[in-house]
């Protein structure tokens, strides 16, 4: 490959990266899927045998330096925290929080790199019933312009909403949201308007 693609590997990171994608293809029965018959072939795969795959990929793909195996059993210890099962971050990727309660900078959330950028998206955890506050410390900390989320409260008792009903006004902590439904249609989304403001109680 280098020597048919000049300069295509220039880092370690790279060249550890393709080792392992060849561990991968030779230990497990890799097949290329066209882009046209993805749907297909998730369709014909059970969810048992997804899950299965997945683990096999974890089971070769990760790799975690000792120091980020302690930070991430020490973040485990939260679970107050963390959703039971849920997967726990280390240190190196996770976002800090600016909470003033003194309960730490730690929430269940890690940055993602986009194609051009590093740390251009996150990726977190939606709140339980304790952690709003924290969501929405991050959410203005981090100035996230858009917030998507993939979970409806009666998916699970223990998820708790970051945002109030329509023409309503949330307040958790120092922080306040205000949500406007916007008159935009979507066949598989409902967008609405948030407004985040940070307006810490002062002692008189």
């Amino acid at each position: 490959m280098r020597r048919n693609r000049v300069n295509m590997i220039q880092t370690a990171e790279q060249y550890e990266f393709l080792h392992r994608a060849l561990v991968h293809a030779l230990t497990f029965d890799c097949a290329p899927v066209a882009a046209d018959q993805l749907q297909n072939y998730v369709s014909k795969t059970g969810q048992q045998q997804r899950e299965k795959q997945l683990k096999q990929l974890m089971s070769v793909s990760q790799h975690v330096v000792p120091e980020e195996r302690i930070n991430m059993a020490r973040n485990k210890n939260l679970k107050n925290k963390n959703r039971p099962g849920a997967d726990i971050p280390g240190d190196k990727y996770r976002p800090r929080l600016q909470v003033r309660s003194g309960a730490g900078d730690y929430i269940n959330a890690v940055f993602i790199d986009s194609f051009k950028t590093k740390r251009h998206y996150i990726e977190a955890q939606s709140p339980l019933p304790g952690t709003v506050v924290y969501f929405l410390s991050l959410a203005y900390k981090e100035d996230c312009p858009c917030i998507v989320s993939f979970q409806h409260t009666h998916e699970s008792k223990d998820v708790r909403m970051y945002y109030p009903a329509d023409n309503q006004v949330l307040s958790s902590g120092d922080y306040t949201v205000s949500s406007f439904k916007m008159d935009e249609e979507m066949e598989h989304c409902v967008p609405r308007r948030l407004v985040l403001e940070n307006r810490p109680i002062t002692n008189i």
